[in-house]
């Protein structure tokens, strides 16, 4: 056990690192402030002096998770190209970031209501690189963004929760860039459904 100058130099950062590994490995169930405290290797009262409640601990985590994510899809956004090229760049670093993070994951997305631990402005900023996808050009399709965020995070929540698998035999496969060559063959800039993106 720590000791109470050990406790004492126990940074929130460091407590919201060890809850976020504790959230992967046991899932939201299994991360209790006495779980923590054991993974930390001191006593659970001492957590209060960090975190007010397990509730807020779960924000910490969502808001440190989804600074995470925009800062992957920000750096994919970078990287320039076509719009066609860019969704699916963003596409393919969301559901790794899905996959590498299955619990964060749905701790960001997956609760409804009060029970949520994203706050909408962060989750709006995560995702920013997929609506902002059009509107740097003129005559700019003002939903395509939403739309193809709206189809990626559904496919990787059927993917993450092995959908794919019961209703088709795979992991989901090329699906995704399948769904994507769809969904932007259908847009031009213009909004019309003959020019690629």
């Amino acid at each position: 056990m720590l000791d109470m100058a050990q406790i004492g130099r126990l940074e929130q950062g460091q407590t919201v690192a060890h809850a976020r590994a504790l959230l992967e490995a046991e899932g939201r169930e299994g991360l209790t402030m006495r779980a923590l405290a054991r993974s930390l290797g001191v006593k659970a009262p001492s957590l209060y002096f960090h975190v007010e409640s397990r509730d807020d601990l779960l924000r910490e985590i969502a808001k440190a998770g989804l600074a995470e994510l925009r800062t992957t899809l920000e750096r994919a956004e970078a990287t320039g190209g076509g719009v066609h090229e860019r969704a699916k760049r963003l596409a393919a670093e969301y559901q790794a970031f899905a996959e590498r993070n299955p619990e964060l994951f749905r701790l960001l997305f997956e609760s409804a209501g009060d029970e949520r631990s994203g706050d909408a402005a962060d989750v709006e900023a995560a995702v920013g690189p997929f609506t902002r996808l059009l509107v740097e050009q003129r005559g700019q399709a003002p939903m395509l963004g939403p739309t193809v965020w709206a189809f990626v995070h559904g496919y990787t929540v059927l993917k993450l929760a092995r959908q794919f698998e019961a209703l088709v035999g795979t992991d989901g496969g090329p699906g995704l860039d399948i769904g994507l060559d769809a969904i932007l063959g259908g847009w031009s800039v213009e909004g019309g459904r003959d020019a690629r993106l």
